[in-house]
This record gives C-alpha cells, sequence and structure tokens, in this order.
C-alpha cells in the first residue's frame, strides 16, 4: 500500500507533499526534522490529508495533482514534494509547445 501525505510546516503557508510505503515511519521523520530537507527548514506542524492507494502509479499521480494545486494556490516557493520538479517541468514544457 502507498501513502501520500500532505504537511503543514510551522512557516505560514509552506506545505509538504509526499509518498511513501511506510506512514507512520516517514511522519516520525518529519517531526524529529529529520525527514525532507523542506520540512527541515520549515518545519512541521501538522499532517492535514492522507490518501492511501493500491498502486505505485496511483499514488504517484495523486502527489502530482495535489502539488499542481497546491503550487496553483500558495506559490511554487511554498510547496514542496517529491514531484515538484517534475510539475515544474511539465508546467514548462507545456509553455513551450503553446
Amino acid at each position: 500500500m502507498y501513502c501520500v501525505y500532505m504537511i503543514e510546516c510551522k512557516t505560514p503557508n509552506h506545505y509538504y507533499i509526499g509518498l511513501t510505503r511506510d506512514y507512520d515511519k516517514r511522519i516520525r521523520n518529519h517531526m524529529r526534522g529529520k525527514g525532507a530537507r523542506f520540512t527541515q527548514a520549515h518545519g512541521f506542524r501538522k499532517v492535514i490529508a492522507v490518501k492511501y492507494h493500491e498502486s505505485e502509479k496511483c499514488a504517484k499521480e495523486c502527489e502530482k495533482e495535489l502539488t499542481e494545486q497546491y503550487i496553483q494556490i500558495h506559490g511554487v516557493e511554498n510547496v514542496a514534494g517529491a514531484s515538484k520538479s517534475q510539475v515544474l517541468k511539465g508546467k514548462m514544457l507545456k509553455a513551450r509547445i503553446y
């Protein structure tokens, strides 16, 4: 089972979106300041969303969609996650096509 989760950071309007197979361990790492660099820099306030998926493909798509939505709402500098670079790369490619 794959888990997509969203963290609200201590820094206002900063969010981290991640994907893991071991939710409890990953969240503990974020809480201890040993998670992603983004949450190390902006702190951990709370988990605001968790979604479970049977397949890795579905989980990655969910993570990408959440990242895109939060970037649109809160700005690219305030959102991070494993799929952020793919989201930005895809947007830049689409911008070049049109």
